[in-house]
């Protein structure tokens, strides 16, 4: 009884509010400032989070993650168009056998004239390219944070376009591996003029992921796996105060098959509604899927399971609430994000449920010219 009432609600707040989540809290965004000019900066990045998927649906079982990542940088601005930074990236995971889960190197290259940027090295990835949670895992911002390649970036406060590829596997000729990478596009635009407190906003996403290579002894076949979205937003009201709604039509296909995977096509319908006020934002989802696959994912939306590819759900239905806090934490740099959200499977008839806290720290100290 108690998850039919729960599932009412839902439904109801997905005929009344919703839409995609903010991630601005969560993006990460080299910065160019003219009065950087010709200084040397010193840059700190902080994230502690604790995750907790509390999941008992066989598509995706839930896990904790508790840690926090650390980001140290020294960065130059060559003028107020080109900045270089370097530094290193540190994960730790309470209670991993190792001292870091990761440890790597950074470096970015950016360039930037007017609304147009160019990044070469460690991009501005994750969560900062804005994809709907079906086809990129939110949970890349804590384990695929740092993506390396090339970023060609459009913004203002009309329009939003992202393309760029991220290089996860380089081969040599004696590697007994595939090349590895992924391209993506996100584009999107207000038609209204920026002053209106109404938006219409078309929106087009595309992400592929790539494995094969001419070069190297390994034998498997060349895949190419597609997802896109194209859809449209609709918003009332101003910054932190307005109501939204979203809808998306989802595909993915697999033009060579090669038998890895259950289906080489499917697609999926993703609704949203919601409103914010101030540091509160109360929104609800509706996701049907068939024959939904994305290697790139949230892995719960998928019809085939990431603990076990031998169960497959071809059809997929999901109801989410959703209830963000998003404030800076006593009026410091430190920023806190902290997210309740309900998941009902319509087809399993489970009630599942996860939440998050962030908190984010960024520091910036000029050196010297």
């Amino acid at each position: 009884m108690k998850k039919h009432l729960l599932l009412g609600v839902l439904v109801l707040f997905a005929s009344m509010l919703n839409a995609q989540i903010n991630n601005a809290v969560l993006s990460d965004k080299i910065q160019l400032q003219a009065a950087d000019s010709g200084k040397f900066l010193f840059e700190l990045k902080t994230n502690s989070y604790f995750r907790n998927t509390e999941y008992f649906n066989p598509i995706e079982l839930g896990r904790t993650m508790l840690g926090y990542q650390f980001q140290p940088m020294l960065a130059y601005q060559l003028n107020k168009h080109v900045k270089i930074q370097t530094g290193v990236y540190l994960r730790r995971d309470f209670g991993a056998s190792e001292v870091f889960t990761e440890l790597q190197p950074v470096f970015s290259i950016k360039a930037k004239k007017g609304v147009f940027s160019l990044i070469f090295g460690t991009l501005e990835g994750a969560l900062s390219h804005g994809f709907c949670e079906p086809l990129f895992d939110v949970n890349r911002y804590i384990e695929r944070r740092n993506e390396e390649g090339i970023q060609f970036k459009i913004q203002n406060q009309q329009t939003f376009i992202d393309l760029f590829i991220d290089w996860n596997r380089y081969i040599t000729r004696a590697s007994n591996d595939q090349e590895k990478f992924v391209v993506g596009l996100h584009a999107k635009r207000n038609v209204l003029g920026k002053d209106s407190r109404f938006k219409i906003i078309p929106d087009v996403q595309v992400v592929g992921k790539h494995h094969g290579g001419q070069i190297g002894t390994n034998a498997d076949p060349v895949t190419m796996r597609w997802n896109t979205a194209l859809g449209i937003r609709f918003e009332q009201g101003r910054k932190r105060h307005k109501g939204f709604f979203d809808f998306s039509y989802l595909t993915y296909s697999e033009p060579d098959k090669t038998g890895l995977w259950s289906s080489s096509s499917g697609n999926a319908i993703f609704t949203n509604l919601g409103v914010q006020q101030g540091a509160w934002t109360l929104s609800s989802s509706i996701f049907f899927g068939n024959n939904f696959l994305a290697p790139l994912g949230t892995p719960i939306y998928a019809s085939q399971s990431i603990e076990d590819p031998t169960i497959y759900q071809a059809e997929r239905k999901l109801c989410y609430l959703r209830l963000l806090y998003e404030k800076p934490l006593m009026k410091s740099q430190v920023k806190t994000s902290f997210r309740l959200e309900p998941v009902y499977d319509l087809n399993k008839d489970v009630l599942d449920y996860s939440y998050s806290l962030y908190l984010v720290y960024q520091f910036k100290y000029k050196l010297s010219k």
